[in-house]
């Protein structure tokens, strides 16, 4: 490809090792190469708009779910292509996309230009790309955040805290014109297949079918709870678990007047209890392994 611009945005963790990788793979290359690093939460929205302002043809988010998701908060709607180098935890968006996890793999991927458009969430004035999370698995985030950290060691003490702090919360959903409330343990909204580590909660969710996949499982019993967990982990058929398919959800919250939610792995905090999750077809467009 010549005459095209990439550019890397690569989180700070991960920098010194990736640059010299990437700029040894394009040193006989015609792509002209920008390699930028990200310091800190919402810096890569900065950056990534600075690439738009420079005409960038494919920005490549170097790191997690995270790092995708403030790429495509930027650049949906737009022609500019969104790359992978998954240099995340999870890397759930990664292994959705079958990007691979060697980076001279993925980045021959990236040079090839095997592209498809996808779908993506939208909540309040936020996109994302993988899913979207009221529940538990909101609280773990939120508490694994906190930690500062990385790695297996910082999953488990987030799981702990968020297994001591979480509160269940009673939602009002309203789709095509049926309401019903639930108390959820988890309460999930995916646009795909994977929440990271290889772990589904919506298998049969897809990225460009102009739907997001909901997934419910109500207030039980620890033992209900536990049971859900492994039937989740080792990916066995859950019949407790409430599933559907949705153009678009209002979700309430009616203990608070406020909502709390992670999406693409990161929390986050709107002062209204009352949204509209939507799906947005094929606004965006991802360099990926294989075309579903």
């Amino acid at each position: 490809m010549t005459n095209i611009k990439i550019f890397f945005i690569i989180h700070f963790s991960r920098s010194k090792k990736i640059k010299k990788i990437i700029q040894s793979f394009f040193k006989n290359r015609n792509e002209k190469i920008f390699l930028v690093t990200s310091k800190y939460k919402g810096h890569t929205s900065v950056l990534t708009k600075n690439a738009i302002k420079q005409n960038a043809n494919i920005i490549v988010a170097c790191g997690g779910d995270g790092t995708i998701n403030e790429i495509i908060n930027q650049i949906a709607n737009t022609k500019i292509k969104l790359g992978i180098l998954p240099f995340g935890s999870g890397n759930g968006i990664a292994k959705h996309f079958k990007i691979p996890n060697n980076i001279n793999q993925a980045l021959n991927l990236i040079i090839s230009n095997n592209s498809k458009f996808s779908d993506l969430g939208k909540i309040d004035k936020f996109y994302f790309l993988g899913n979207l999370g009221f529940g538990f698995e909101n609280e773990f985030i939120n508490q694994y955040q906190k930690l500062n950290g990385r790695g297996f060691i910082y999953y488990l003490f987030g799981f702990i805290m968020a297994s001591l702090k979480f509160n269940y919360n009673t939602f009002e959903i309203k789709k095509s014109n049926k309401t019903k409330k639930t108390k959820p343990f988890a309460f999930t909204i995916s646009n795909l297949n994977q929440q990271g580590y290889n772990v589904s909660i919506t298998p049969k969710a897809r990225d460009n079918d102009g739907l997001l996949d909901v997934a419910i499982f109500e207030k039980k019993n620890i033992f209900k709870i536990i049971k859900f967990l492994f039937f989740i982990l080792f990916k066995v058929k859950n019949q407790t678990l409430e599933e559907f398919k949705i153009k678009k959800i209002d979700v309430k919250n009616m203990g608070r007047d406020y909502l709390d939610f992670q999406i693409d792995g990161e929390h986050h905090k709107i002062n209204k209890n009352k949204v509209t999750i939507e799906v947005k077809k094929s606004i965006i467009t991802v360099i990926a392994q294989e075309h579903w």
